[in-house]
């Protein structure tokens, strides 16, 4: 400024604003914005204004994912999602120039979610069915996730699962599935699968050798049983045709494991027994097994002749005398002992202890040469002591 008034000398004071000094933030690193779930630390670095004053790096609020922000410019990625970096400068005076703060400046990191995948154990096959079957499954995935088992619809075979465990109700092929859904942070993981074939089981029939030889006597009844496999069936008894012997049998019933049933024989000669038990979608029809009875004749009957004593009086023993036409020895036995009781088996005395009526019961149940004597009973009144009528 010259002043022309004064000769072009002397000093002047002016007063007024001076202008600030923009500024202006570039971010510079990561060139790249886009990254999986799981990568390493991002540097972030930007350049800024003449005021040389340092940027600062923070995430803003808005971001969806997130991270941490270390040593000023590390960002550590926590989270899938969109991270927005804020970068901001402070102005000031710097060597005689004042600059203003920088206008915020912001990057949008994208992190997506990362793949994961399954590790899943073959398990044990091919295995053959019982009730009741359970096979353990085991998977794992990178991401640490939750493994979820599932039975494929393109199965042929049927089961449940509870977590990690297979329960097989129904033979044939199961296909199981593997699948871990996805998260925030990891996209879901690609299905594996695994084959198990599961074979019908077999079954054996335990058949209980029935009594043999027996003589032939009518309405002769022999008791059948057997066990065998888990179909849950019945034993089914018939008589071969390759016998010998008639006879018929009842339908068997089934009890628990056991199954009974009863022959009633009507012919001399060998009955074959055959016994079978049906299979079922899990279980194969059991390898037939046979029993035989030989059906020996008739052996020589044999009566007991027991007369009745007629009345009789309490404290007056009784000699009983049953003899039976095979001179075998005859038992004797009562069911009226608050009346009468016996001493002895055979050639037995009767003593009476009580009025009453008194019920005695002879009989011969045979042997090897001799069929049972039919029973013989004799009932009789017992009056009190001194009346005999």
């Amino acid at each position: 400024m010259v002043d022309t008034a004064n000769g072009g000398e002397g000093t002047a004071t002016v007063t007024g604003t001076g202008q600030e000094t923009p500024q202006t933030i570039t971010f510079t690193a990561p060139v790249t914005t886009t990254y999986t779930f799981g990568v390493s630390p991002i540097t972030l670095a930007a350049t800024g204004g003449g005021s040389n004053n340092p940027v600062t790096f923070s995430i803003d609020s808005s971001s969806t994912e997130t991270g941490t922000i270390t040593n000023g410019n590390t960002l550590t990625v926590t989270g899938a999602g969109s991270q927005i970096i804020d970068a901001n400068q402070v102005g000031g005076l710097v060597n005689g120039i004042y600059y203003q703060g920088a206008t915020q400046a912001q990057l949008t990191i994208t992190i997506n979610p990362a793949s994961q995948t399954i590790t899943f154990t073959p398990p044990a096959t091919p295995v053959v069915f019982v009730n009741g079957l359970t096979i353990p499954l085991y998977a794992t995935s990178t991401s640490g996730g939750t493994v979820v088992f599932t039975v494929d619809a393109a199965s042929t075979g049927a089961g449940t699962i509870s977590g990690d465990t297979l329960t097989v109700t129904t033979v044939g092929s199961l296909v199981i599935d593997a699948n871990v859904p996805s998260t925030t942070d990891y996209s879901a993981a690609t299905q594996v699968q695994q084959t198990i074939v599961v074979s019908q089981a077999s079954q054996i029939i335990v058949f209980a050798p029935p009594t043999s030889p027996v003589n032939f006597l009518t309405g002769l009844t022999i008791s059948l049983a057997a066990t065998g496999g888990g179909s849950g069936l019945p034993v089914v008894f018939t008589a071969d045709p390759n016998s010998t012997a008639t006879g018929t049998i009842s339908t068997a019933t089934l009890t628990g494991t056991i199954s009974t049933a009863t022959l009633t024989v009507t012919g001399q000669g060998t009955l074959v027994i055959d016994a079978n038990r049906a299979g079922n979608t899990n279980f194969l029809a059991a390898t037939q097994v046979q029993q035989s009875v030989k059906v020996l004749p008739a052996l020589p009957t044999q009566t007991i002749t027991f007369a009745n004593p007629g009345t009789q009086v309490v404290g007056t023993p009784l000699p009983l005398v049953a003899p039976a036409s095979s001179l075998l020895p005859v038992s004797i036995s009562t069911t009226t002992t608050s009346v009468c009781t016996l001493s002895g088996i055979s050639n037995a005395t009767a003593t009476f202890i009580a009025a009453g009526t008194c019920t005695i019961t002879a009989s011969q149940g045979g042997n090897s040469a001799w069929a049972a004597a039919p029973l013989v009973s004799q009932s009789f009144i017992v009056n009190p002591t001194g009346t005999l009528c």
